[in-house]
């Protein structure tokens, strides 16, 4: 059995080659006096040295590899055990040993290792024993690899959201495995007291927010969603395109009649209004008065109605349990909803299952349980996701809780394309224009968010890459098992971990 620093492997490569290309060429010279029907024999001894040479060259090569895997394993385990703030030793270590072995590769070897601990500096070791197929034959049945990782961390408070995607194809293992990382991450920072506070964002298309977080003040109550017009029970279909363009009668406390029929005076007439905490646009029928040549859609100033507005084709709640994105440019800012064009949208949540958005709270227990309630399903909108983290990491309502002593951090997970937001599905390429949007405002703040970005399988690379404040703080993800390490290592980078060896 070989000890083997990787700076030696390649002069005892050598030297072992050279060894056993001599102990051949001794053992041919033996048949050097007979020449009768020796070279297949000299050839096949010949060929030994060879095949030892370049099964050796492979093995190295895997010994390479091995030590480096364990090397970033170890750094990944040190940072993961100097993260938690009041855990014992024996806590530590136990966290180190479970983020080793889910970063290192299973194939046969026996890995151990140990924790040990030197005023605040954390020290992890770890070894293995790799055997050897080829190299056996020269005497070498195998490689220990020892690796060794040391990480201290700075003592600090901390402002955290979690910006995370809850589309639909987030179901199964990724939100599992995602629950997990959560748990990982803020277990280090237990016992904490209230050095850190940390908020939840879960996102589909829309987020939803409790009365308590978002008041009818903040709220648009005169918005109307478009997209849950009803039928007009018989009645011309055209509010679907009137709706959605500032026309009146689209719009509350307005009314208008529009012509039904290119060159005719027929028309339907449209009354927005709020009534009893719902709004409501209904529509009747009207004949022009002038006989001024119009075409379908146009407006009709001058009308006589012929049928009341008695058939509804919007009645909804004016304050519903999900916002949507706000009018543009406000949909990538923080700026206060305190005035019109400001306010937040609401409308029907499109599912059932998307959680609730969470203020600061110190509170981590409480926090690892709203994570854990938490479902996938509909479409995604990383944009109004950044925003409510933006938002959740401002002193001003309507998430509160900033402090101005705190560093602020942003950690956004998502698994796919931006699919819907207010005014597109399907056209990914105008909400990734937004998204970047929102994540450039958030960087420029003053004092700045720092975010961290991880893609978890499917994400766009092109939208994270951007809203990550630094290349070292976006993460690419190829299997959901791998999100525990990660979030355990943005965890030590916000506590100031970092390796010292």
């Amino acid at each position: 059995m070989l000890n083997l620093e990787s700076n030696s492997m390649l002069s005892y490569l050598k030297k072992t080659t050279r060894h056993v290309l001599d102990a051949a060429v001794s053992k041919s010279m033996t048949f050097r006096s007979d020449t009768h029907g020796n070279f297949a024999t000299i050839t096949a001894l010949c060929l030994v040295p060879l095949i030892l040479v370049a099964g050796g060259a492979v093995e190295f090569a895997a010994l390479h590899h091995k030590k480096q895997e364990m090397q970033n394993a170890a750094d990944v385990a040190a940072l993961a055990a100097a993260s938690r703030v009041k855990a014992t030793l024996a806590e530590r270590e136990a966290l180190a040993h479970g983020v080793f072995r889910q970063n290192v590769s299973q194939t046969g070897e026996a890995f151990s290792g140990m924790l040990s601990e030197n005023d605040g500096v954390f020290s992890y070791s770890a070894s293995a024993t790799l055997p050897n197929r080829f190299l056996k034959f020269a005497n070498i049945d195998a490689f220990d690899i020892n690796v060794v990782a040391q990480a201290s961390s700075d003592q600090s408070t901390y402002d955290i959201v979690f910006v995370l995607d809850n589309s639909g194809s987030m179901k199964g293992e990724r939100m599992q495995e995602l629950k997990a990382a959560v748990g990982e991450f803020l277990g280090a920072f237990e016992d904490s007291d209230d050095a850190v506070q940390v908020a939840l964002v879960p996102f589909h298309n829309a987020v939803r927010l409790s009365d308590l977080n978002l008041s009818r003040s903040e709220t648009n109550l005169e918005f109307i969603d478009c997209r849950l017009l009803a039928p007009s029970a018989g009645l011309d279909e055209m509010h679907r395109s009137l709706c959605g363009g500032g026309h009146r009668g689209f719009y509350v406390a307005s009314s208008a009649a529009y012509v039904t029929e290119d060159g005719k005076n027929k028309a339907n007439v449209y009354t927005a209004s709020i009534l009893n905490g719902r709004t409501t646009i209904r529509a009747g029928e009207a004949i022009c008065k002038d006989r001024q040549t119009r075409n379908r859609g146009d407006q009709c100033l001058d009308f006589h109605v012929t049928r009341p507005s008695s058939f509804v084709v919007y009645d909804q709640p004016s304050k519903q349990d999900c916002v949507i994105d706000r009018d543009q440019p406000f949909d990538t800012t923080n700026d206060a909803p305190d005035r019109k064009g400001r306010k937040y949208p609401t409308s029907r949540c499109d599912v059932a299952e998307i959680g609730e958005v969470r203020p600061l709270n110190a509170n981590l227990d409480l926090v690892l349980n709203q994570v854990q309630a938490l479902t996938a399903n509909g479409a995604t909108n990383l944009t109004i996701g950044v925003q409510w983290g933006m938002e959740a990491l401002s002193s001003t309502s309507p998430l509160t809780g900033r402090r101005a002593e705190s560093d602020a951090f942003m950690v956004i997970l998502s698994d796919g394309m931006n699919t819907r937001n207010r005014w597109h599905q399907g056209n990914t390429s105008a909400i990734n224009e937004r998204t970047i949007a929102a994540c450039r405002h958030a960087r420029g703040l003053n004092p700045p968010i720092s975010i961290y970005a991880v893609n978890l399988v499917e994400g766009d690379p092109a939208v994270l890459t951007q809203c990550a404040s630094k290349p070292e703080q976006y993460f690419s993800v190829t299997t959901a098992s791998e999100l525990r390490g990660v979030f355990a290592d943005i965890a030590g980078r916000i506590k100031g971990v970092r390796l010292t060896q």
